[in-house]
């Protein structure tokens, strides 16, 4: 369980646009230790990480993404994933990218005992 809500593919998604950006990673930006971010929903993060690239006039070109998890199985879920975070992301659907992987059974994450996302990140910069 995360000090946040957890959600692990808008976690990734936050440190690839700070990292894309030359910008502190997520653990920094919003510490565990901070009480202002215990249960904080992670679109929340991610609409002030929106509003820090905004302030440095950064726009997102793509955004490519991939679960890996065992369970539940995800593919049916990317449409409402997408319509969800594109508006947050100031982007178009067709401009995010979500796949979601097994592990067919191998390690922690086979075993469903853990998740992981990749998150690829293409900005312009003024």
């Amino acid at each position: 369980m995360g000090h946040s809500d957890g959600d692990c593919l808008i976690h990734a998604v936050i440190d690839g646009l700070l990292g894309v950006a030359g910008m502190r990673d997520i653990g920094q930006m919003f510490p565990d230790t901070d009480p202002e971010y215990k249960n904080i929903r992670s679109t929340k993060l991610l609409e002030r990480t929106m509003g820090s690239l905004g302030e440095r006039n950064i726009e997102i070109i793509n955004i490519d993404t991939v679960i890996i998890a065992e369970n539940p199985r995800l593919a049916p879920f990317i449409p409402q994933m997408k319509q969800a975070l594109c508006p947050l992301l100031g982007i178009g659907e067709e401009d995010l990218g979500i796949k979601a992987k097994t592990s067919e059974g191998i390690g922690l994450i086979g075993k469903g005992k853990a998740i992981a996302v990749l998150a690829q990140v293409l900005i312009k910069v003024p």
